[in-house]
């Protein structure tokens, strides 16, 4: 009970006695012991009190009015608001003592469950182990007042068992009087897959599906980096095919494409995991052996990929034959950066060529 309403209280309660004392105690006492009364008295008493009573009375119907107007006020927006969030194209949440506490329905589209297991679950549940203790870091920083707002990428375990990408926007609010965090939700696997797509464009050759030149030389400028740093050494090797020119002039560029792609498998089918290898232009191949250090070990790769791309292949009912001269450059005795490397490896490969092809030769 406000001020307002325990003041009025008390005069109404100070009025009513003063009207049972004027009107009953003070006559049965006039009756029963001959005491007189005088009304005017009585009468300047209760007008006072009602010259006082009155304006209280009416400030007290006008807070009425105006706290019943702001009450409904805030229910029509909070219905607004809550109208706004269930139409909302983004989930919206409000998490609170490490569980969720609101959901909108575009929650449950992007998670597959419904509201109320959202509520009584521990939304770690719903969250892939390996991004648990990024979402609880971030929980922390909002809460403890670390950040007032963050964005976060994170995996989470749909109802139906695939995994969902989803961007966050989360900030520290209050619900109900006590600290929360209010968030948005977009479900963004579409988009993970489109740039995947992207980078891989960017990064691999569309034909062989190997590392494309830019990437190659991006990565073998790193590599140059680390080595210097750790002192050490690597090897690359330029390919280039003989014959192929001939095969494509003859039967044309659709076979000769799909004579590359052959090639290209079997580079890959020679390589290791911790190698990379690209196609550098038309018939051209690179390859960067880490930690391949020696040239006998050099020569032992270089043999084993002439071997595997002088064997026959059939394409479009064809039988063909290609081979492949090879040059090999190391770091950081034929050069320190990613151009004198491949310049040097490439004069290697022309010198196989002058050797009759289908070799190798070291820089």
């Amino acid at each position: 009970m406000g001020i307002w309403s325990k003041s009025i209280f008390i005069l109404i309660a100070v009025a009513v006695i003063k009207l049972s004392e004027f009107f009953f105690f003070q006559r049965l006492v006039n009756q029963l012991f001959g005491i007189p009364f005088t009304y005017a008295e009585e009468i300047v008493d209760i007008t006072i009190l009602l010259f006082i009573l009155v304006p209280l009375m009416a400030v007290f119907l006008k807070q009425k009015h105006t706290l019943i107007q702001s009450a409904r006020a805030l229910k029509e927006s909070e219905e607004k608001y809550r109208s706004l969030t269930e139409e909302a194209a983004a989930g919206v949440y409000i998490f609170q003592n490490n569980k969720i506490v609101y959901a909108n329905s575009q929650m449950e589209t992007i998670s597959g469950y419904r509201k109320e297991k959202l509520y009584t679950t521990n939304f770690l549940e719903f969250i892939i182990p390996e991004d648990r203790p990024l979402i609880s870091n971030s929980a922390r920083k909002l809460l403890g007042g670390e950040a007032s707002s963050l964005t976060s990428h994170y995996k989470i375990f749909h109802q139906k068992g695939y995994l969902v990408d989803i961007e966050v926007h989360s900030s520290a609010t209050t619900f109900n009087g006590e600290p929360a965090i209010f968030g948005t939700v977009i479900n963004i696997t579409e988009r993970k897959k489109a740039e995947a797509i992207m980078e891989k464009r960017a990064a691999y050759d569309a034909l062989t599906s190997l590392a494309n030149r830019q990437f190659f030389i991006e990565h073998l400028t790193e590599k140059i980096h680390k080595s210097k740093k750790l002192n050490q050494s690597f090897t690359v090797m330029f390919i280039d095919l003989d014959g192929f020119k001939l095969i494509n002039d003859t039967f044309g560029h659709d076979l000769g494409d799909v004579l590359l792609q052959e090639v290209g498998e079997r580079i890959k089918s020679t390589v290791r995991s911790q190698d990379v290898a690209a196609r550098y232009g038309g018939d051209e191949f690179v390859i960067l052996f880490p930690d391949i250090t020696s040239k006998e070990h050099a020569a032992q790769a270089a043999k084993r990929l002439i071997e595997v791309l002088n064997e026959a292949y059939l394409v479009k009912g064809k039988t063909l034959s290609v081979g492949a001269s090879v040059g090999i450059s190391f770091f950081p005795s034929h050069g320190e950066t990613a151009e004198e490397l491949l310049k040097h490896a490439d004069l290697a490969m022309y010198q196989s060529k002058k050797q009759g092809k289908n070799t190798y030769n070291f820089y």
